[in-house]
This record gives C-alpha cells, structure tokens and sequence, in this order.
C-alpha cells in the first residue's frame, strides 16, 4: 500500500538514544535537516525535522557526546525514523520511547527504521504481521520480540520502511534519508540531491 504524499507543512521526528549508531543517525539528520534549509523559504510548505526521545544529550556509539535542543517534542509527525545502533536493546526497554512511538503511529505518522532501530518498534507491539528489514546479527532477536517476517535490505509494509542486513554500497542512514524527502517532499530531490552531490542509487 502506497501512502499518500503530505501536503503543506511537514514534520519529521528522529529518534534519539545512547550508544545510537552514529552512521544510522547522522547520515540520516543531515538529509532531513538539508531538507528542512530547502524549504525554509516557503512558509505555507515547510519540512521541519526534531529529535525527539531524547532530553538533554545523548553519546553515539563512538562516544560523541550530542546536545539535544531545548524544544517540547511535537504532538503529531508524519513520520519518525528510529536509526539503529549497539544501544538500540536497551532503548527498546525504555517505556517512555515505546509509548512515544505508539503514539505517533496510532495518530498516522510513517515509520522509518534503520537495521536494529526495528528492535524499538517491535518492543513497542507496532511490527505484529509486519515485514521489516534488520542488521543480520540482530535478525533472531527482532523475530523473538515478534516481528512477522524477518528480511534484508530496502523492505516497504504499508506506514512502515526498514533498511538493513545489506551489504550494498552506500550509507543506510543517507539512503533512509532520502527516502523520507521522497516520501513527503518529493520537490525537495533534485535540489537536495544536487546539493549534497548524490545521485539516485
């Protein structure tokens, strides 16, 4: 099922954990957030992205430490990406990021994951009957939290798109990126891609 484009404002939340990978998050954030200088001069059709699930910092897995925006975390999104990293076991405890994205997908938003940022959706109950993609050492682990099928690479089930278990070339977090844009935005592409000098894959 092909869910339609979004019209007017845009809203994009990514979230945000300790030990998130920093591929997963920073290839990501810096399509969105080029996404989001893109439209700026269009008032009635901005695209705005947020990190949301995380307070004040967070640490990547590579010990980046990461200042988080004093914002209150938007009410509705019409989409959240969940990017995967070591800490994505134990985020997926966490009980507050499990009802934030309950939340967002029972009020419509999209879900994007990268490899085991799935691992959150699944502790959450949302990938009962879903096909979703995930890094291959962590494939058991998403099928024991009960996700329906269990894939590799570029994988689309309806409100939900996962990447990973893929030894293609590229950045997981850039394509999942753009993907995003594509979805919600497509005018933004062409702009963005020639910006960035990246072509389509």
């Amino acid at each position: 099922m092909q869910l339609p484009i979004t019209k007017g404002h845009v809203t994009v939340g990514v979230v945000a954990y300790d030990q998130i990978d920093d591929l997963d998050f920073f290839g990501a954030w810096s399509v969105l957030a080029k996404a989001a200088q893109a439209s700026a001069c269009d008032s009635s059709a901005a695209f705005r992205v947020h990190i949301v699930g995380a307070h004040n910092a967070f640490l990547t897995s590579s010990g980046l430490s990461v200042s988080v925006p004093a914002e209150v975390p938007p009410d509705r999104l019409d989409a959240v990406l969940v990017p995967g990293g070591t800490g994505a076991i134990a985020a997926a405890q966490r009980s507050d990021l499990r009802d934030l994205l309950v939340r967002y997908q029972r009020d419509g938003s999209r879900c994007y994951t990268i490899c085991s940022g799935a691992l959150l959706l699944a502790a959450a109950g949302l990938l009962t009957d879903r096909s979703v993609s995930i890094h291959a050492a962590k494939r058991e682990a998403l099928r024991l939290a009960g996700a329906g099928t269990v894939t590799r690479g570029l994988r689309r089930d309806g409100w939900l798109t996962s990447i990973g278990g893929s030894m293609a070339p590229g950045v997981k977090g850039v394509d999942i990126g753009f993907i995003v844009v594509g979805d919600l935005r497509p005018d933004l592409l062409d702009s963005l891609r020639s910006r960035m000098e990246i072509g389509e894959s």
